[in-house]
């Protein structure tokens, strides 16, 4: 930097100030006329003030309505040599290097003409514009007084981050007070790194009270000792609590004198927060926004919304360790979208896991009971698509149905087989199965599909025992009609198949396909040549245990197979 290092202190009109001195509404100018030539013996480089002179002296006010009313004309006279405004006119006088605020507002005003002496040549900018301005009284404005506006911008969320150097009115444009600080400290702010709007982020040093403070009225009554003020930068405002003038910023709530600090600190350093590029910033966002969508249409809703939740942490993490290394990243949008991406994803999930779910009820309200189904919708883990898993297979069929129905009247025969296959579906969904299909008078039923099942075998085994009697039951109530009942063989194998939706484009349905339903379907005729009602398998008789009552019938060649399988009737439970 080619300016010198100058500290900056700041005289601080703080509560106890207040308790000292009085309501700051009554506070004489005398008070900051005294308060400037104590800190002027020190030899100080700027005296900036950060409180508005916008008006007179109230006090000499009311003394000058008492003058005017005992003295007549010679009460103006009287009230010129009284006046606190004259104290401090003088005061302003003879001090060599002073800034005094103004303020822009939006109605319509116009300051004096020799308010214009202050504006600056600029080029290339588009800084904010304003109808009016409000300045400090005319009689102020000396030789040695510059000024610069103290209007703060704080973002849409509230928080103040950037400070706008520069300020349009009436096509002239004027500079903040900490450039106008920067300009008597001899710094080339033209070649600062500023937005075409002027402005630029501030780098906060630290929280409030990172710079140093004295209390007015220890500046007042001459408390501060002497030479402390040499060669600094000195800027009056105010902490006070009531005084309205602390903002909420990046790294806290600071007082508007102490962030004119961090300007002139920045300003005197040449540090500034360099900005994220617009270009990466929307890399950023459409790459997070991309990732957060795909992530809440994850069926692990409580995995995406975790990480939802770590993102939104995560972000000012990464936001606050670059600010700390000079670089901004632009939260709110990021945030924003952030949120928004989740809910939308997670609506979009909601929409689909909806229309899955419909979908599944759709193809398995006729084939399985309500409470597998609720299971299944439950955990959506239903791969429709295809896949392999250990299943067994469970084949019904009526004996000698042909002759049967030959000599019965149509409706009757389906009247029977419908109230049959009432019953026969009732055992299979007793005992978690799930009707395959009706193949003319058979049953094809799976037990460990769709939803897994422990000991699928077991209970395949005791839904065909269940079968068996509900038969004949059945039988039983019909011979009391005059008709003849069913009787039915059953087969049964457990393996590895391939479960999943098999069809056309016009007409799908779940099934299991493979060895193992081909091997169940040639066991069940085998009950006519051994004069048995249900046949299970080897594989099957492996994992019932020892929970049923079984015969041995031995091997047999079954159509398909090169080896023999062994074969088992079930005859009962233990």
């Amino acid at each position: 930097s080619e300016h010198p290092e100058v500290p900056v202190v700041i005289v601080d009109i703080d509560n106890r100030s207040l308790n000292e001195l009085g309501r700051f509404q009554n506070w004489p100018r005398y008070y900051f006329a005294q308060v400037l030539k104590n800190i002027r013996k020190d030899n100080p480089k700027i005296i900036a003030f950060d409180i508005l002179f916008t008006e007179p002296d109230t006090m000499p006010g009311v003394v000058r309505k008492i003058l005017r009313e005992k003295l007549g004309p010679l009460g103006d006279s009287a009230f010129y040599l009284l006046s606190f405004d004259r104290v401090l006119e003088k005061e302003l006088d003879s001090t060599p290097a002073v800034i005094l605020p103004f303020f822009f507002t939006d109605e319509f005003s116009t300051p004096s003409p020799s308010f214009l002496r202050y504006r600056v040549l600029v080029e290339g900018i588009n800084p904010p514009s304003f109808p009016g301005v409000v300045s400090c009284e005319e009689r102020f404005l000396k030789k040695n007084v510059s000024v610069g506006f103290i209007n703060a911008f704080p973002d849409r969320d509230g928080t103040l981050r950037r400070c706008y150097l520069f300020g349009e009115w009436n096509g002239n444009i004027f500079p903040h007070l900490s450039l106008a600080i920067a300009e008597r400290l001899r710094i080339d702010w033209r070649k600062l790194p500023f937005e075409k709007d002027g402005s630029f982020f501030i780098k906060f040093t630290g929280p409030f009270h990172t710079f140093p403070y004295v209390s007015f009225t220890d500046v007042y009554h001459g408390r501060i000792p002497d030479g402390y003020f040499k060669d600094r930068v000195v800027l009056i405002g105010t902490s006070a609590t009531g005084l309205s003038d602390r903002f909420n910023v990046p790294v806290g709530i600071m007082p508007g004198v102490e962030i004119h600090a961090n300007v002139i600190d920045n300003l005197r350093k040449g540090e500034f927060l360099r900005v994220v590029p617009f270009h990466l910033r929307l890399i950023i966002m459409l790459v997070f926004s991309l990732f957060l969508t795909v992530l809440s249409t994850s069926r692990r809703m409580y995995l995406s919304f975790i990480l939802f939740i770590l993102a939104l942490i995560l972000f000012p993490v990464i936001s606050l360790f670059l600010f700390f290394n000079h670089i901004y990243l632009e939260m709110t949008r990021i945030e924003g979208i952030i949120l928004f991406s989740y809910i939308a994803g997670t609506i979009l999930t909601m929409r689909e896991t909806e229309k899955e779910k419909r979908k599944i009820r759709e193809i398995f309200s006729r084939y399985l009971p309500e409470r597998v189904i609720d299971e299944m919708v439950e955990k959506m883990e239903i791969p429709l698509g295809g896949e392999r898993r250990e299943i067994t297979v469970l084949f019904s069929d009526i004996r000698n149905f042909t002759s049967l129905s030959e000599k019965r009247d149509p409706a009757d025969v389906v009247s029977d087989l419908n109230e049959f296959f009432n019953e026969m579906t009732e055992c299979i969904f007793k005992y978690d199965g799930m009707v395959d299909k009706f193949l003319g008078d058979g049953i094809m039923a799976i037990f460990g599909a769709p939803v897994p099942i422990p000991g699928h075998a077991e209970k395949a085994v005791m839904a065909a025992l269940e079968m068996v009697e509900r038969a004949e039951r059945l039988k039983k109530k019909w011979k009391t009609r005059g008709k003849r009942g069913f009787d039915i063989g059953i087969g049964i194998h457990t393996g590895v198949a391939v479960v999943g939706n098999v069809g056309s484009s016009k007409r799908m349905e779940y099934t299991a396909i493979g060895d193992t339903v081909n091997l169940a379907a040639r066991l069940e005729p085998l009950n006519k040549e051994y004069g048995t009602r249900i046949i299970i398998s080897e594989a099957t008789k492996r994992q019932i245990k020892d929970f049923f009552v079984l015969r041995d019938l031995g091997s047999v060649k079954v159509k398909g197979k090169r080896a023999e399988v062994k074969i088992y009737e079930v005859i009962s439970r233990k």
